[in-house]
C-alpha cells in the first residue's frame, strides 16, 4: 500500500471527495501513532487494526470514530499485552 508525506500533494489526492485530508489531524497523539493517509482519495490505513478507513464523508469525526471503536481498542490492548513482556520472561520460558 503507498502512502502519502508531507511532500506529497494530498488536496490533490483528495480533490474528488468532500472533506479533504488535514495533517494536522495527526496533533492526537493516537492517530499519530496507528494513521497513515494513502495515496487514494478519501482512504486512511490504521497500522493497529490493518483496515483501510473511509474519511471522505465524516473527515476527521469518522476517523476518531475508529480509534474509538471496539474493535480498535481490543487491538491495542492485544498489542500491549503481547509486547510488554520483559526479556527476562521471555528467556525465563525457555529454560
Amino acid at each position: 500500500m503507498d502512502f502519502a508525506t508531507q511532500k506529497d500533494n494530498v488536496r490533490e489526492i483528495d480533490s474528488s471527495v468532500r472533506n479533504k485530508w488535514h495533517w494536522d489531524w495527526l496533533e492526537n497523539d493516537l492517530m499519530k501513532q496507528y494513521l497513515r493517509k494513502t495515496k487514494q482519495p478519501g482512504q486512511a490505513f490504521c497500522t493497529i487494526c490493518n483496515k483501510t478507513l473511509q474519511y471522505q464523508s465524516g473527515g476527521k469525526k469518522d476517523l476518531k470514530r475508529h480509534m474509538e471503536s471496539p474493535p480498535h481498542i481490543l487491538a491495542i490492548k492485544t498489542v500491549k499485552t503481547n509486547y510488554s513482556l520483559e526479556g527476562k520472561h521471555i528467556f525465563m520460558s525457555f529454560l
